[in-house]
């Protein structure tokens, strides 16, 4: 404020000064006022002799004094106050134009004014009114065709939890600016930044909204933010409109991962509400069918991530009859399984029981049975029905927990060549091979034995990995170019558009070390015009030591070989 104070004296000092000292001060580029005083002084004191006015000379001798009757001096004023002169305005003789009646009678003539001095205002943007919204507008609903833009979120003044109002939000691309309903905060001065905002909407007309600073918490932008302020949106429903100012190129939050993938879905979106309330471990693609039930309960089919259930008829998801023989006709009709392939292991529960626990590598395994649902360790050994299982989860969530089937030595060999052998394995490397049969297999030193049996696999022998490095080629030194001209390089170029002349060919000459370039036009590409066209290349630029060519009928000619040898030309023949 003092400054604004110093300036609009000094402002005010300047009009009462001559025009010669302002420039002077505006020279000096003061804005103190009292050192503009100072200066002004100073100016004056030493230029006394530009303000001294001269005195007005009185003459002596005194002019003859005429008077004049009233009658006279109206004749002799009110021809000659328009005589010879026309109107500016009307252009009509015998007035001026501050005595135009045309003028007069548009209204009274206004002079002109002094110029105005410079006043500075500080600009308020009033407080926002808080206009309320009727009830069928607070509550629309959003038009379905903006609902794939649109997301929930929360404002608040303070970005305190307790002040946090939630918000419909519009993601709009078209829009550069943020916008944001007044009545959805109790907005002040102190949230204005005391500016406002030109709009220019689809109507190409100015439209002023006042900015203001909040903070905003959504799945796209979160911060303090400024946004403008409109008292109504054109869409109902929708009270935060998000620009590009905000969200940048962001239009879709990202997608979140979560641990449980039922509670993240209400009841109402769930295709099975009751079985995710009943049974809290049961997802919609854990779901089987009665025939694959019945026959789970006395076999245990060691191949059923195998995709064995397909080759035996059985649809591996509920779906209905009719999708799953469109399934197996497509199966059939592309010969997705040979017919000497054989995916299945038929062993009953009975024998996979008797030969785990007779198997003495299986020992420590067996020893380290618990109870399912006493120990909650990442890794442990359980019996479920007979059978000895493994289950492993990555944390303690249960979640993403694998249960395995304890293999015994009598089956491993089956396990390992339908993983790495079968038509649907592909002979992989170990780190693969492995991580398949981990899925739903596991015994002790189960790496070892894939990596094994990977290595002494016949047909991986044979073919071999398509991943093998290649050993780099020898390297060999550059040959050290000598003299220009020393090594040339010849060729043939046509047949082309024959001239006036009759020449349809080119001989190209390049010099290998310069790369100086040469071409000679011929009318046959014969031995006899080549050696020709070359002997007076050679007579130019003198002999080379090498030229070098394809495998041309007229390069591989006798005589192109005689006039060589001749000239101890070592001729080299290259292959394209």
């Amino acid at each position: 404020m003092a400054e604004i104070r110093e300036l609009i004296l000094l402002e005010e000092f300047k009009k009462c000064l001559p025009e010669r000292i302002v420039v002077y001060l505006n020279e000096q580029k003061e804005s103190s006022v009292t050192k503009a005083a100072v200066l002004a002084d100073e100016f004056i004191l030493t230029h006394k002799s530009v303000f001294s006015m001269p005195a007005p000379r009185v003459s002596q001798v005194m002019p003859e004094r005429r008077v004049r009757s009233p009658n006279m001096m109206r004749k002799s004023t009110s021809p000659t106050a328009g005589e010879g002169r026309d109107c500016f305005y009307c252009h009509e003789p015998g007035h001026l134009i501050a005595v135009c009646p045309i003028l007069r009678k548009k209204g009274p003539h206004k002079g002109t004014k002094p110029p105005a001095g410079v006043g500075f205002i500080n600009t308020v943007s009033p407080p926002v009114k808080h206009t309320e919204l009727l009830p069928e507008e607070k509550y629309a609903e959003v038009d379905p065709r903006f609902k794939p833009f649109v997301s929930h979120g929360f404002v608040s003044v303070t970005g305190e939890q307790s002040e946090k109002v939630p918000v419909t939000i519009l993601r709009d691309t078209a829009a550069y600016h943020s916008f944001m309903l007044a009545n959805v905060l109790p907005l002040s001065n102190e949230t204005s930044c005391s500016s406002d905002l030109l709009v220019w909407g689809i109507k190409m007309s100015e439209l002023h909204a006042p900015l203001h600073m909040i903070h905003l918490h959504s799945a796209l932008v979160s911060g303090q933010v400024k946004v403008a302020v409109l008292p109504q949106f054109p869409i109902s429903g929708v009270s935060f409109i998000l620009g590009n100012d905000l969200a940048g190129g962001k239009v879709f939050p990202l997608p979140e991962v979560v641990s449980d993938p039922i509670s993240s879905v209400s009841a109402c979106c769930s295709p099975f509400p009751s079985s995710a309330v009943s049974v809290p471990n049961l997802f919609p693609v854990c779901a089987i069918t009665r025939a694959q039930a019945r026959k789970l309960g006395e076999n245990v089919d060691l191949s059923e991530s195998f995709m064995a259930t397909l080759v035996e008829g059985e649809p591996s998801c509920s779906v209905s009859s009719d999708e799953c023989e469109n399934v197996l006709k497509c199966i059939n009709e592309f010969d997705l399984f040979p017919a000497d392939t054989d995916l299945s292991l038929n062993v009953t529960r009975e024998m996979l029981t008797k030969a785990q626990m007779s198997d003495p590598s299986l020992t420590s395994c067996l020893s380290s049975v618990v109870a399912a649902e006493e120990d909650r360790k990442p890794v442990r050994f359980f019996l479920d029905n007979g059978v000895l299982m493994r289950r492993w989860s990555p944390d303690s969530s249960e979640m993403c927990a694998v249960n395995q089937v304890v293999v015994p030595t009598d089956y491993r060999a089956q396990i390992l060549s339908l993983a790495h052998d079968s038509s649907l394995a592909g002979h992989l490397g170990v780190k693969k091979t492995y991580h398949r049969v981990l899925r739903n297999f596991f015994w002790p030193g189960l790496k070892t034995d894939v990596a094994k049996y990977c290595r002494t696999c016949h047909t991986c022998q044979v073919v071999g990995k398509p991943n093998q490095p290649v050993p780099p080629a020898p390297l060999h030194p550059i040959p050290v170019l000598g003299e220009p001209f020393e090594r040339v390089l010849i060729d043939c170029v046509g047949p082309l558009p024959r001239t006036k002349s009759g020449h349809q060919y080119i001989l190209t000459v390049m010099c290998a070390a310069t790369r100086y370039p040469e071409a000679i036009p011929l009318r046959t590409l014969r031995a006899k015009p080549v050696v020709k066209a070359l002997t007076k290349f050679f007579s130019t630029f003198g002999l080379p030591k090498t030229i070098q060519s394809d495998q041309g009928t007229n390069f591989m000619s006798k005589l192109f070989a005689q006039v060589m040898r001749e000239l101890k030309v070592k001729h080299k023949i290259y292959v394209a």
